[in-house]
């Protein structure tokens, strides 16, 4: 599907919904251009892969709850992706903007280049992975799941980069401690 033809995100979703319920294994999305909530509330059983081709706007996949969806996509994200997800899992290939997987309760947000500031903020459970490195603020206020960061976080409040954090149910002071000792895995 042409995202570039249709352009009205509800629109979209709504097709990308019915291709989904009719039990489609693979849908494209193709030539992204910063929409809005694509993806958004996308609900249901079924194991499909959805590929998104090109950058997509803020909310991408917010409040996914598909078990067996896969989503990825070919380019980067603005803020808020995965925002509110139960379920699913998402791939950027990309870079993401702030808050990536903010209010996260469940499903797996990996994340190939860098993620902005508050990556994580109150996060209840799931695995949010990323390759490249963060703002600062990472797991702010979060109360489950995992959080891992395979790059520098960037935080002033501690005085500058850290060369690599995992953060695993830990506080975010405690892995930022750590970081801070210069402790790496």
């Amino acid at each position: 599907m042409r995202v570039d033809e249709i352009r009205d995100y509800s629109r979209i979703n709504v097709e990308v919904s019915r291709l989904f319920e009719s039990g489609a294994s693979r849908i494209r999305l193709a030539r992204c251009g910063g929409q809005r909530l694509l993806l958004f509330g996308l609900r249901g059983r079924g194991d499909c892969l959805i590929e998104v081709e090109g950058d997509v706007g803020p909310e991408f996949a917010a409040e996914l709850d598909a078990a067996d969806v896969r989503v990825y996509v070919r380019g980067s994200v603005a803020d808020g992706v995965a925002r509110g997800m139960r379920s699913g899992a998402v791939l950027v290939a990309g870079n993401a903007g702030d808050v990536a997987g903010y209010a996260m309760a469940g499903g797996t947000l990996a994340i190939a280049g860098w993620a902005g500031r508050r990556v994580g903020l109150d996060m209840t459970g799931g695995l949010i992975a990323i390759c490249g490195g963060t703002g600062g603020l990472v797991g702010e206020r979060r109360r489950g799941g995992t959080i891992e960061v395979a790059g520098a976080i960037d935080s002033a409040a501690i005085g500058g980069r850290f060369p690599v954090a995992w953060i695993r149910e830990t506080p975010w002071g405690e892995a930022n401690a750590a970081g801070a000792r210069g402790r790496s895995n």
